[in-house]
């Protein structure tokens, strides 16, 4: 019974059964849902089915719950009836269908483990602050590598071109306006300084991030440490909002914005690929221009050889003729 459960894929999405021994050595059949909480319950009915020894005729219709234990005639045992997890928190009510109380208090998940009453402390998880700098560090640094190996010279000392080099995708936008420009846009903003933000913090370089040469960022851990003792300083850094005229924004606020407009549909990126298709689509026409004339060209050029060709056979034919005339003429003279 326990394999037919299991090995049904539509209710094995559900439940799961197993077969235990008790202390006696009798075997039951107990059967779990998957998940926890009401939405989870489940109700087990056999009918009027029985086996051998007509032990299953007994248990007709089950309750409902998340465990049920079946173990032989009349055995039938809900075990634990299907519940969600109840929590009150400054006397509202308040459940949940596993132990989890997710996004409760926004930005916030509390998990329960026994009944009983707590005094719940918030404070900043520093460690989740931490990680979150060190993503934003990685990810610029990334796009920076990206836009430096790409505008990179493929010109050896000698001034030959470095195949290897291009093979590997450096030099491909060596010379382009727009992107120097952006990667120059991406490096002045981690200098700006955020004069609408709410507390100590103002600049990067206060909370131990440095731009090093080639643009990387890095990150000294003992001053952002230090930094990490006034999470909303550090966040109000990140997160202050612009005046009208776009300027005294945090980090954060003024990358979100650089990167929508940079991203939008009439943006720089669109801009420039919309720019770069034109050239390659007249690069394609003159590339057909080109080619058409050639074929013109080449058109014509056959027809001369073809007439030339046969102009030489006709007048080879006519020296030919001539030169057998000129024979018998003086074979006749003879």
């Amino acid at each position: 019974v326990a394999d037919k459960i299991n090995g049904d894929t539509n209710i094995s999405k559900s439940v799961v059964a197993t077969v235990i021994k008790d202390s006696s050595g009798k075997e039951q059949l107990m059967i779990r849902s998957r998940e926890t909480g009401l939405d989870s319950k489940f109700e087990v009915s056999l009918g009027s089915g029985v086996d051998a020894n007509g032990d299953l005729e007994a248990f007709g219709a089950l309750d409902t719950g998340n465990l049920v234990t079946l173990a032989g005639a009349g055995g039938v045992t809900p075990t634990q009836a299907a519940k969600n997890a109840e929590m009150e928190l400054n006397g509202m009510k308040l459940e949940s269908n596993t132990n989890t109380f997710a996004e409760t208090i926004p930005g916030l998940s509390i998990s329960v483990s026994a009944v009983g009453t707590s005094l719940l402390t918030i404070a900043p998880d520093k460690d989740a602050v931490q990680a979150s700098i060190q993503k934003f560090v990685d990810a610029y640094n990334a796009v920076n590598d990206l836009l430096s190996q790409s505008t990179k010279s493929v010109r050896t000392a000698d001034g030959k071109t470095d195949d290897a080099a291009i093979k590997d995708g450096s030099g491909l936008l060596q010379g382009d306006s727009s992107t120097v420009s952006l990667q120059n846009s991406l490096r002045m903003m981690l200098q700006r300084v955020s004069s609408n933000a709410t507390g100590a913090y103002t600049r990067l370089s206060e909370v131990g991030m440095q731009m090093q040469q080639g643009g990387k960022l890095t990150v000294d851990t003992e001053k952002m440490t230090a930094a990490l003792k006034d999470v909303d300083s550090l966040k109000s850094l990140f997160t202050a909002k612009a005046d009208a005229q776009g300027a005294g924004g945090g980090v954060a606020t003024n990358y979100k914005t650089f990167t929508d407009e940079l991203l939008a549909w009439e943006g720089t990126l669109n801009n420039k690929t919309d720019a770069l298709q034109k050239q390659l689509d007249n690069n394609g026409d003159q590339q057909d221009k080109v080619n058409a004339r050639a074929s013109t060209l080449e058109t014509r050029l056959r027809a001369q050889y073809s007439a030339l060709d046969v102009k030489m056979a006709s007048l080879n034919a006519l020296d030919s003729y001539v030169s057998q005339m000129v024979t018998t003429w003086n074979k006749s003279s003879d």
